[in-house]
């Protein structure tokens, strides 16, 4: 898992998408932009 989102960091947003229901919609938003926030740097 982490080879795959090391080869397409993107990936780590499909992989939210598919747990959203494990997570509150403030959790989820705090990851996302988190996620956002560290692809924006690559």
């Amino acid at each position: 898992m982490l080879r795959l989102i090391k080869d397409n960091p993107l990936q780590v947003l499909e992989f939210l998408k598919k747990n959203a229901y494990k997570f509150t919609p403030m959790k989820r938003a705090e990851i996302r932009f988190k996620i956002n926030e560290n692809l924006c740097r690559s």
